[in-house]
């Protein structure tokens, strides 16, 4: 792979990671919040209550953050967590738009209301960085070549 392509595949990844980071951080600190929606069932895990999903959603982006920030870890497989990961939330929304529920993707917790900005906007924009980050991966793990650390 050309040096060029391959430093900005390992910038993706750390810009990956930071994203999962904040998410992750964004989750659990709307869980411990006493919103009374997060004691309702969600609308994909209907076993599970949102705070239930926000925890462990919040858990896994950290554990993955961590993992793309490892510098021991192989960069194929750095891209195979970031695309299984992505995968599974575009089935989340995807299994959301089935159902026909019209709230915004609960993602970054209650970030909408801590920053004074249209739950839609912010839900566009995790949908975006989502994207990136699927299409990227797909890329570098399409390319077949590999990256050293």
């Amino acid at each position: 792979m050309s040096g060029m392509i391959a430093n900005n595949a390992k910038r993706l990844v750390i810009v990956s990671a930071c994203f999962l980071l904040l998410s992750g951080i964004l989750k659990l600190i709307s869980a411990v919040h006493p919103v009374p929606l997060l004691r309702f069932s969600d609308p994909v895990f209907s076993i599970l209550t949102n705070r239930q999903v926000l925890l462990i959603v919040g858990i896994m982006e950290l554990l993955l953050a961590a993992g793309l920030l490892w510098r021991g870890l192989n960069y194929g497989l750095k891209w195979v967590l970031l695309c299984w990961f992505a995968s599974g939330c575009f089935l989340y929304r995807l299994w959301k738009k089935i159902a026909e529920v019209s709230t915004p993707c609960p993602c970054l917790g209650n970030a909408a209301d801590w920053l004074h900005v249209n739950p839609h906007v912010l839900d566009n924009a995790a949908q975006i960085l989502l994207c990136l980050f699927a299409v990227s991966g797909l890329v570098v793990l399409c390319s077949g070549r590999e990256i050293s650390a």
